[in-house]
């Protein structure tokens, strides 16, 4: 029964979060969680952290990983954050390389965003914008790890390549073709490196399914104070926007921690934001959250040192409580 109910729009979320191929199992009704740190003995060289930063989940038991079912087919091109849009295709936008059909140097751009057709392993990668034999040649550079699609409209969250700390927002009208960005001098150049690697929430198909009338983005926070050959800070910041106003500053608010309640607060401010997802272990660049309609659970991922500690964590609402579905080194 919990298949059947991620089969239609659950499963293209699922291929969102976890494009390698994992997939989550349901704990029992009679509990489920760990009182350990999940494992995985299927991930060869993979072994459990000691201690994630949260409890385990009440919902998801355990995760599995299709190695064998990897399909590379863009290879020296990386990141693809995923949004399913209202024409059916999932939207995606990558980093270096040549996109879907590219290589290293064959079709290479700093950015570009692409449309995948079908799903695995019968699927099919066209590059829309940049890359090679694309539809419309690549005008900006840099990097994203955004990418959002409300109906027939896309937005594309890109920082500057070699500017790390300033990020700004783009909009295609025609499927990512062609892009608008916010005025000059509206952007995300804050002195700490607030908002400087956006990843939105993602929900279903052309925003189907989405808890109210907002967007929810999530960034790596702090990153003015990143240490190590991999940018680590230790938190992650989360805002929200009116869905049609995602390119109006003014309209932005900013989480600043739970009531006694446990209800979100909100702030126009930026300085008075607060984290909404803390590791001690790291936080990486590059965090992905998506609603899962199947398990009814917010998904986070996000890695935690410098050689590739990944973490999976679900709650109940975007701002959490967070707990633990896996957590490697």
């Amino acid at each position: 029964m919990v298949m059947e109910r991620m089969r239609s729009s659950a499963v293209r979320t699922a291929i969102a979060v976890f494009f390698l191929g994992c997939c989550a199992t349901y704990a029992s009704a009679a509990g489920g969680g760990q009182d350990t740190p999940p494992s995985d003995s299927s991930m060869p060289g993979v072994r459990p952290a000691v201690l994630p930063p949260y409890p385990p989940s009440p919902v998801l038991q355990s995760v599995r990983w299709g190695m064998d079912r990897i399909v590379r087919a863009a290879p020296g091109s990386d990141l693809w954050p995923i949004a399913w849009a209202d024409d059916g295709d999932l939207y995606t936008s990558w980093g270096d390389g040549g996109g879907f059909g590219g290589t290293n140097d064959d079709g290479r751009v700093t950015v570009g965003v692409a449309a995948i057709e079908g799903s695995p392993p019968d699927f099919a990668g066209k590059n829309i914008f940049g890359g090679k034999d694309r539809l419309a040649p690549a005008t900006f550079s840099g990097k994203s790890n955004g990418i959002l699609s409300i109906g027939g409209t896309l937005y594309l969250s890109v920082v500057e390549e070699s500017r790390w700390l300033r990020s700004r927002i783009g909009k295609s009208e025609d499927h990512g073709k062609t892009w608008r960005f916010n005025p000059a001098d509206w952007d995300f150049a804050e002195p700490d490196g607030a908002f400087s690697d956006i990843a939105f929430l993602t929900f279903g198909k052309g925003y189907e399914g989405a808890r109210d009338g907002f967007v929810y983005a999530y960034s790596q926070d702090q990153r003015a104070r990143a240490t190590g050959k991999q940018m680590m800070t230790s938190s992650v910041a989360l805002f929200r926007v009116p869905r049609g106003e995602v390119q109006d500053r003014g309209s932005y608010e900013y989480f600043a921690g739970l009531d006694t309640r446990g209800n979100p607060l909100w702030t126009r401010e930026i300085a008075r934001r607060e984290a909404v997802f803390h590791d001690p272990n790291g936080v990486g660049w590059g965090v992905r959250v998506a609603y899962h309609p199947g398990f009814r659970r917010y998904l986070l991922t996000v890695f935690h040192d410098d050689s590739g500690g990944w973490g999976l964590f679900d709650a109940p609402e975007p701002w959490g409580p967070w707990t633990t579905v896996g957590y490697w080194e």
